[in-house]
């Protein structure tokens, strides 16, 4: 996300919280529109929203036209978008460095293995 949409975001979910978590989906692009007027902003609405509800799931539709926080967005509106973000990037690091380590341990397995059968 840009730096523009993460603003977008964090209004966004800052809407939900104000109105107790669940908002009529026009009156919050309306909100949003009114405070995000520039011409691309739009489309970053948008994108926004759909980033929040499809992709995040901090966000869900209830029924057609109103949103609700999701249990996790409701904590990661009082954390803010980047700091989601930098949440995310660490534990998709955890993730790559357990199966670096387990490949390396499985290696270091076979070597003790083929060693130990030679001597």
């Amino acid at each position: 996300m840009t730096e523009k949409q993460i603003k977008i975001a964090d209004r966004l979910l800052g809407i939900l919280v104000e109105h107790d978590g669940r908002v009529n989906k026009d009156s919050a692009r309306s909100l949003l529109l009114k405070e995000f007027a520039e011409r691309m902003d739009r489309i970053d609405i948008n994108f926004v929203f759909d980033t929040l509800i499809d992709d995040y799931k901090l966000v869900a539709l209830l029924g057609e036209g109103w949103l609700r926080l999701t249990p996790e967005g409701q904590k990661m509106a009082r954390w803010g978008m980047k700091n989601y973000q930098r949440k995310l990037s660490i534990k998709e690091q955890f993730k790559v460095a357990g199966k670096v380590i387990g490949a390396v341990s499985s290696v270091v397995a076979i070597v003790s293995f083929l060693l130990g059968l030679l001597f």
